[in-house]
């Protein structure tokens, strides 16, 4: 298999401690300011034949696996203070966010095996309420948002290795999930008949902030317990 890099890809995704310009952080790939070593890439690999679309997950170390370990997860992470985004990522200020997983060419010879007229779509088809996805390049526009809505279609128009980033403003849960379809379709896209569309699920882990209700009730709990100890003395 062969992978497909470019520069401006890369740059974002690099490795190393804070990324601090002038004009606000840079997002990093594991989220906060964590890069490629503690966050490595997820590639979901989309391979294509005659009879339709596949897609393989491969993880960290480069290994094709059913399903990512409990510690492959990604995390989604806030940037912390006194650090801040600003201009074209300001839409991920005050949010957990990610971008280790991509969208990849699993075989580079699929483009004679596309009808005529055709291209790769993917299709949400589920994903938990709260979590927001935003483009990052090649896909265009830069932090633009992608996948508002159960149903909506993008299509991988680069078919270059893509990696959206997906944050969550408070997190009310530790676990975050998406499920997407790739298949063929026309220009529109509207599914080629004939051929097979796969699916695929993305999980994040996320530090889930007690709702405000909830940290009621652990106030209300702390009170009644002190004066239960206060009242058997």
């Amino acid at each position: 298999m062969k992978l497909i890099f470019s520069f401006p890809l890369m740059a974002g995704l690099m490795t190393g401690a804070a990324s601090v310009a002038q004009a606000g952080a840079i997002p990093m790939i594991g989220g906060g300011q964590v890069g490629m070593k503690q966050a490595p890439m997820i590639h979901t690999d989309i391979f294509i034949s005659s009879a339709g679309v596949s897609v393989t997950l491969m993880n960290g170390n480069m290994e094709y696996v059913e399903q990512l370990s409990a510690d492959e997860v990604p995390m989604l992470r806030p940037l912390a203070a006194p650090n801040h985004f600003e201009g074209l990522y300001a839409v991920l200020e005050g949010k957990d966010y990610n971008f280790q997983y991509a969208w990849n060419a699993g075989n580079l010879a699929y483009m004679s095996v596309l009808p005529e007229g055709t291209d790769i779509w993917i299709k949400r088809l589920e994903q938990d309420a709260g979590l927001e996805s935003y483009k990052r390049p090649p896909a265009q526009p830069s932090y633009g948002p992608i996948f508002t809505s159960d149903g909506e279609i993008w299509k991988w128009a680069t078919r270059s290795m893509t990696h959206n980033v997906y944050a969550v403003l408070d997190p009310t849960q530790d676990t975050y999930r998406a499920r997407y379809e790739v298949y063929v379709g026309d220009a529109a896209g509207v599914p080629f008949a004939g051929m097979a569309s796969d699916t695929i699920e993305w999980v994040w882990r996320a530090e889930a902030i007690p709702e405000p209700a909830s940290l009621g009730v652990l106030a209300l709990g702390g009170v009644m317990l002190l004066a239960r100890r206060r009242h058997a003395r």
